[in-house]
C-alpha cells in the first residue's frame, strides 16, 4: 500500500518560487516558457499573512510537481477567505482581538458596490479590479498613519492605479501633484486614493462623489477652501448641491498645474474659455476681476449685481440659499413642538 504523500510545506514552494533567484520561468502547456510568481520570503515573513502557509490560500495546489496537479478546490479568493475568518471571529467572540478582520469585511462590502467590482466591459469573466491587482498578498503590511513606511507606500500608489488607468497616470505625471509625488518624492501631495476611495471607487458624475472630492481638496488647500465657502458657489455647495462650480470644474482634475502656468485652466488667459463662461459673456455679462481666484458675494461689482440676468437667476438663487440657511439655523434651535430647545441655550 502506497504511503500518503507528505504534506506540502512552504519550503517546498519556495524551492521554485524563491524571489531571490531573479526572473522565474517554467515550461508552459504549449512547451514555451512562462513566468512564475516570485515570492520574497523575507517580506512575506513581515506581512500580515506571515503565519499562514502557502496552501492555506492556494487550496487547489496538491503537490510540488511542475506543473502542479490541481484539485477541484477554488483558486485563491481573498474576499471569501476574509469573510469566513470574520464570521468565525464573531462566533468565537474574538471581535475585539481580531478587529482588523472586521475592517477588511467593511471594505469588502463597499468594494462590492464599487465600479471595480463590476464585470469588465471587454471580458465578462472577470471584475474590473480584484484585490491582487492592487495588493501584493505576499508582502501586504498595514503601515501606521504618519509613518515613514506609509509615506513610502503612498509614493507607489499612482503606478499601481496606472497599470489600468494609463491615460490618467500620464496626465497626473505632468501635474503639480504628480511632479511633487513622482519627482520630488513628497508623499504629502495628492495621490489617486485621496480623491477616489480605493475600496469604493464610484462614478464621478454622482453628487456624493463630487462632494467627497471637494472635501479632499479642502483638507489640503484650507485657505482656498475658506475663500471658496464664502462665495455663492461655495455656499450652495455647502448645502449639498453640486450644480455650481467646484474645485475641479475650474482647476481640472488629474492634470492640475500651477495657476501661473499658461496651460492652467485658471490662468488669466484661459479663464473665459470654458463654454459656460463664454455663453455668459456673449449674453453681455461684465467680466469679474481677473486677478481674484474666489470672488466673494459682497465683492461682486454693482454692475454685475444689478445686471438683469443676475436679477432673474443668481439673485433668486441667493435669496433661496439664504432663506434655506435661516430655516436650518432656526430648526437647530427649536424643539419638536416648535418651541426653543432648552439644550440650545448658551451656558
Amino acid at each position: 500500500m502506497a504511503a500518503d504523500p507528505a504534506p506540502l510545506d512552504d519550503a517546498g514552494c519556495l524551492a521554485c518560487h524563491d524571489g531571490k533567484k531573479g526572473e522565474l520561468t517554467i515550461a508552459g502547456a504549449n512547451g514555451k516558457p512562462r513566468a512564475m510568481h516570485p515570492v520574497a520570503a523575507d517580506k512575506l515573513g513581515k506581512s500580515v499573512h506571515a503565519k499562514m502557509t502557502c496552501v492555506a490560500c492556494h487550496t487547489d495546489i496538491v503537490d510540488n510537481a511542475s506543473p502542479h496537479k490541481r484539485s477541484q478546490a477554488a483558486k485563491v479568493d481573498c474576499a471569501s477567505c476574509h469573510e469566513y475568518l470574520w464570521k468565525k471571529a464573531k462566533q468565537e467572540n474574538k471581535v475585539e482581538e481580531l478587529k482588523g478582520l472586521g475592517e477588511v469585511a467593511q471594505r469588502l462590502e463597499r468594494y462590492e458596490l464599487s465600479v471595480h467590482y463590476r464585470l469588465n466591459a471587454d471580458d465578462k469573466t472577470r471584475n474590473n479590479a480584484v484585490c491582487a491587482d492592487c495588493h501584493n498578498s505576499h508582502e501586504f503590511v498595514r503601515h501606521p498613519e504618519g509613518s515613514p513606511e506609509r509615506a513610502a507606500w503612498r509614493l507607489t500608489v499612482p503606478a499601481i492605479c496606472g497599470k489600468c488607468h494609463e491615460e490618467h497616470l500620464e496626465e497626473y505625471s505632468s501635474s503639480v501633484h504628480g511632479k511633487t509625488v513622482l519627482e520630488k518624492k513628497d508623499a504629502k501631495a495628492a495621490i489617486c486614493i485621496d480623491c477616489h476611495l480605493p475600496h469604493e471607487v464610484d462614478n464621478t458624475s454622482k453628487d456624493e462623489v463630487k462632494i467627497r472630492i471637494v472635501k479632499a481638496c479642502s483638507s489640503c488647500h484650507k485657505d482656498r477652501a475658506k475663500s471658496y465657502v464664502d462665495t455663492y458657489h461655495g455656499q450652495v455647495h455647502a448645502l449639498g448641491y453640486t450644480n455650481t462650480a467646484k474645485c475641479f470644474d475650474c482647476h481640472g482634475s488629474h492634470g492640475i498645474v500651477s495657476a501661473d502656468d499658461p496651460a492652467s485652466k485658471v490662468h488669466p488667459d484661459n479663464r473665459l474659455k470654458t463654454p459656460e463662461v463664454s455663453q455668459g459673456r456673449d449674453a453681455g455679462l461684465p467680466e469679474l476681476p481677473a486677478a481674484r481666484d474666489h470672488v466673494r458675494l459682497r465683492e461682486i461689482p454693482s454692475s454685475v449685481d444689478h445686471h438683469p440676468v443676475h436679477d432673474r437667476s443668481a439673485r433668486r438663487h441667493l435669496r433661496l440659499l439664504l432663506d434655506t440657511r435661516r430655516f436650518l439655523a432656526l430648526s437647530r434651535n427649536q424643539g419638536p413642538q416648535g418651541r426653543r430647545d432648552p439644550a440650545a441655550r448658551p451656558g
